[in-house]
């Protein structure tokens, strides 16, 4: 009986749950790092962001700020609220991406846990 003989799929399931679970790329890391780096993640990110309005000519010159200061520091060199108005805005988070992945500094791209150029 199943009580006491489980059947072949949950053997199975409970032998897959047993296994160690694989090393993800950017397993450890923060969030705001994954959905900068990853292309997967980033679509995801913003696929589940609540949409927004335009952004104001203010708006946009405080996001190019701080992508150019992300590109800088890395991503330990901004604040939380920092991050968070980069997720927010679906054209500085594009941005950001495109321009951490042309990095040509090994030490730049280190920061973004990219292997070196």
């Amino acid at each position: 009986p199943e009580e006491t003989d489980a059947p072949p799929p949950l053997r199975a399931l409970e032998k897959n749950l047993a296994l160690q679970a694989p090393r993800l790329p950017f397993s450890g890391r923060k969030g705001f790092l994954r959905a900068v780096v990853d292309p997967l993640v980033r679509r995801l990110h913003l696929a589940l962001a609540a949409r927004r309005k335009r952004t104001t000519p203010t708006q946009e010159a405080l996001i190019c700020g701080l992508v150019e200061k992300a590109l800088a520091l890395g991503p330990e060199g901004l604040t939380t609220a920092e991050k968070t108005t980069l997720l927010r805005s679906p054209e500085g988070l594009a941005k950001l991406h495109r321009q951490v992945w042309r990095l040509d500094d090994g030490e730049a791209a280190a920061r973004w846990s990219l292997p070196p150029p």
